[in-house]
């Protein structure tokens, strides 16, 4: 009986272009690849048809390999369906998102440099008298004396008369807390004459010349002192000596020390 012949067109096939028999009636499936198989009647026709799909599935093979081999710079595309490649665009950077920063209000207002204090000491001339002590961008700042030139009420009650002195504490130029001072106790001392000197150890009173004790007149102890210095006479607080004076120091002659209620002569 004779059999009927087919060609398988599978490029996978191992019987891929080979001329197949089959048993007549039985089904054109090739027996390797059981995939339908094409009559051999027209075995040319198969065989173009064949090597043309054989070289289009190289083609798709080789474009694959290329773009697999050469990077993503070449777009994959189907050899069978005839369209072209597109070029693959890189994905886009991711574009950084900044922190919203707080709104600022504005305002109108401009703004004023802070002054620097400035703190010192020094003499200032006021509205109502002179100032002597701290100050504080050149105004009366904490401790300080002031002369007062004309009537002012005090801060603490009563009123400072013209060229009296307070000291006390200061703020901003104006006093908080002041107290009197004392007028300064002043000795005057004749050149020549009679008068009373400090010699600080003792007062003295008598006759003077050019300011130191000349002539005679009396000590007033104020400190323990030898009366004179080579004899072995201590005079005390309270004690007191009348003698002759030369050059602001005792001389010759006989002196009188009075101590305890008893009167030594002491020879000079």
């Amino acid at each position: 009986m004779a059999k009927k012949k087919a060609i398988c067109t599978n490029i996978d096939c191992s019987e891929y272009k080979k001329i197949v028999e089959l048993e007549t009636g039985a089904e054109m499936i090739c027996p390797s690849c059981g995939q339908p198989m094409k009559s051999a009647d027209n075995a040319k026709g198969a065989k173009k048809k064949a090597s043309g799909s054989g070289k289009g599935k190289m083609a798709a093979i080789a474009v694959i390999a290329a773009a697999v081999l050469g990077g993503g710079g070449y777009g994959i595309y189907s050899a069978f369906s005839g369209d072209k490649p597109e070029t693959e665009k890189p994905a886009p950077k991711p574009i950084p998102v900044k922190a919203e920063e707080p709104e600022v209000a504005k305002s109108d207002t401009v703004a004023k440099p802070v002054e620097k204090e400035v703190i010192n000491t020094g003499v200032v001339n006021l509205d109502y008298g002179k100032y002597d002590g701290e100050l504080k961008n050149g105004l009366p700042h904490g401790k300080g004396k002031i002369t007062f030139s004309k009537l002012y009420a005090l801060p603490q009650g009563g009123k400072a008369q013209q060229g009296e002195v307070y000291k006390g504490t200061f703020e901003d130029g104006k006093p908080v807390q002041l107290t009197k001072v004392a007028p300064e106790q002043k000795t005057y001392t004749p050149q020549s004459g009679h008068g009373t000197v400090d010699l600080g150890y003792a007062t003295y009173t008598g006759d003077l010349k050019h300011g130191k004790p000349h002539g005679n007149g009396v000590l007033i102890y104020r400190s323990s002192r030898r009366i004179v210095p080579s004899k072995d006479f201590v005079a005390s607080p309270g004690d007191r000596f009348e003698g002759e004076f030369r050059d602001g120091r005792i001389a010759g002659g006989i002196g009188y020390w009075k101590h305890d209620g008893n009167i030594t002569a002491i020879k000079l």
